[in-house]
């Protein structure tokens, strides 16, 4: 992603917008928002007709908790492709985030229900286990996983996605009384992610750390947070929108780790706002 990002940047003088907007989708996966959202507004002005570019700003508003912004570009993004699948994900991102479970069901059920996406299906999984709702929970997710297999996935979102709907899965179980079956889920996982994940990626430390939770292996759990911590990890709503953490949200370690990054975070919101970058996005 840093290789990229030192291509496209030596293109900032060119009149072009896709530059600018690959530039911003590697600030994005580098968690750079402030940086993410100030190029993917450079694609807008050169072309505002061009749907993915609202779509990355909704990406990247989301990441910084300015959700009735991320809502108006990915609405943006639809009144020029109506049926774009990743306009209506950021939307469904967006009712997670502000925890409203319902409406984020209503996407998956609604128009991201095309047969298209099997995580997609699968995401009902999750929503179903965050509202409590276990059998229903391990049944999506138990049919997603009769269907995928870490061979098939080929590209490394789909691989964390993949670990993170293992997880729940393991976590249904558990909850509806399997509890030996779902721990040997989460450890076959534990293996898997040590081996196929990117040592330099955050979210490598943010499965383990839900992983080991998922175990009641509290300080071991806490440890993969430091990890975190140390590569600057700044999605505070991805992380406090995970229901894999609930069992550590009275441990004082864990609500100061948590207090750090949702600092990180404020401040890249608080310097965006302070700019103006957002201002005239009609």
């Amino acid at each position: 992603t840093k290789t990229a990002l030192d291509l496209y940047l030596k293109a900032d003088k060119i009149n072009s917008s896709s530059p600018y907007n690959y530039a911003g989708w590697c600030y994005f996966q580098l968690g750079e928002y402030e940086e993410a959202i100030s190029w993917a507004k450079k694609s807008i002005d050169i072309d505002p007709n061009n749907s993915i570019y609202y779509i990355d700003m909704g990406n990247a508003t989301n990441a910084i908790g300015l959700f009735d912004e991320a809502r108006e570009y990915s609405y943006k993004a639809l009144e020029i492709n109506p049926n774009h699948s990743f306009a209506f994900d950021n939307l469904y991102t967006t009712a997670v985030y502000e925890k409203n479970y319902e409406e984020a069901l209503s996407f998956l059920q609604g128009p991201m229900a095309n047969g298209e996406s099997l995580e997609y299906a699968a995401s009902q999984g999750v929503i179903f286990y965050k509202t409590g709702r276990y059998e229903q929970a391990y049944k999506e997710l138990s049919a997603y996983f009769e269907q995928v297999q870490y061979d098939n996935l080929n590209y490394e979102k789909s691989v964390i996605m993949f670990y993170q709907l293992r997880q729940y899965m393991a976590l249904s179980m558990m909850k509806l009384g399997k509890q030996e079956e779902g721990k040997t889920v989460i450890r076959e996982a534990i293996q898997n992610i040590e081996k196929n994940v990117d040592d330099q990626r955050p979210a490598k430390y943010l499965l383990l750390a839900g992983c080991y939770a998922g175990l009641g292996q509290i300080d071991r759990s806490l440890d993969y947070f430091e990890k975190m911590k140390e590569l600057d990890f700044n999605d505070y709503y991805e992380l406090t929108s995970q229901s894999i953490f609930d069992a550590l949200a009275d441990n004082e370690r864990y609500i100061e780790l948590v207090d750090d990054v949702k600092a990180r975070n404020d401040k890249m919101r608080e310097a965006i706002l302070s700019k103006g970058i957002l201002n005239n996005n009609e």
